[in-house]
């Protein structure tokens, strides 16, 4: 009989909360989509202003990390309950 610790099960979901300017939620994604799934359900959810000549920035709350939309989600080293922020890159007009 082998004494290995047992294998821990690859995680392939992580809960995460999503942060706006327009308001916040919390859900579970798959490890393996995109980053931009993130802004697409923001946009969805808190009707985020979208089309030409408006763009977002992704980061991780946590270590203040940008996020690369065409990256997976998978190489943030995310962890249940890690705080997403999504920033209007566009300056206001005054």
């Amino acid at each position: 009989m082998s004494s290995a610790a047992p294998v821990k099960p690859h995680r392939t979901r992580v809960r995460l909360i999503v942060r706006t300017t327009s308001g916040h939620f919390e859900d579970e994604f798959n490890l393996n989509e995109r980053v931009e799934r993130l802004l697409e359900e923001a946009i969805k959810r808190l009707h985020l202003a979208h089309g030409p000549g408006v763009s977002y920035v992704i980061k991780r709350e946590r270590g203040e990390i940008v996020m690369n939309p065409s990256e997976r989600l998978s190489a943030y080293d995310l962890v249940d309950g890690d705080t997403i922020l999504i920033q209007s890159t566009q300056a206001e007009d005054g």
